[in-house]
């Protein structure tokens, strides 16, 4: 199956894209990767050379979204220690199956991964093994679909959106793994990554790319 590429930007140092739903960031035996993609878009320009590419953050399978990787090594570490330090900003774009009871609202947990599962697990006071994430998300519109909201991710946990969202019973559309009922498009949430800001690693001036949802 032949996945078109979607850049939104492209330097010397790091390729920016859009990640479609249903395919897996990193390289995986007999399945789609951006990774691969990206590798073989840079084969493709430059055939003789042998073209690095280094993932610097993911997003779930079934989520789409943007993506910046890297070109070169060092690149990689810089970038890496942005995203380490939370000097990234990235925001999303959700369905969820019910209106959230506020319209905007700061959410705190502490999360588990259940490794076993394959689940985020969340709770309200910190329990052994869990980490503090934090989101801020406010509602937009209702839909066809569900109830529209936007989410401003502020730590970049395991499943965090997707478990911190129906902890307060706002289930992502698609997400049965999270308690959702209402189906969704094949291999895909109603969850994208619309924007990614992050600093130019060689003139450290700050970049937002965007790209609104097609849901």
């Amino acid at each position: 199956m032949k996945i078109p590429l979607e850049i939104l930007a492209e330097t010397t140092q790091y390729i920016v894209v859009v990640k479609p739903a249903g395919i897996n960031v990193e390289k995986w035996d007999g399945f789609i990767s951006v990774e691969q993609l990206v590798f073989d878009y840079l084969k493709a320009q430059k055939p003789q050379s042998e073209p690095f590419v280094g993932v610097v953050h993911r997003l779930d399978r079934a989520v789409s979204g943007i993506l910046v990787l890297a070109k070169k090594k060092s690149t990689l570490k810089l970038l890496n220690l942005q995203f380490a330090e939370h000097k990234t900003e990235k925001k999303y774009q959700a369905i969820v199956e019910h209106k959230p009871t506020k319209d905007k609202d700061a959410l705190t947990h502490f999360l588990f991964v259940n490794n076993k599962l394959k689940k985020a697990e969340v709770f309200l006071t910190k329990q052994k093994d869990t980490h503090e994430c934090r989101l801020n998300y406010h509602f937009v519109k209702k839909t066809n679909e569900g109830f529209l909201i936007e989410i401003k991710l502020l730590t970049g946990k395991f499943h965090q959106i997707r478990a911190q969202m129906a902890s307060i019973g706002c289930p992502i559309v698609g997400d049965e793994k999270y308690g959702a009922k209402t189906s969704f498009q094949k291999d895909a949430i109603a969850l994208h990554a619309y924007s990614l800001s992050f600093f130019d690693p060689i003139t450290n001036e700050k970049l937002t790319f965007s790209k609104l949802a097609d849901f």
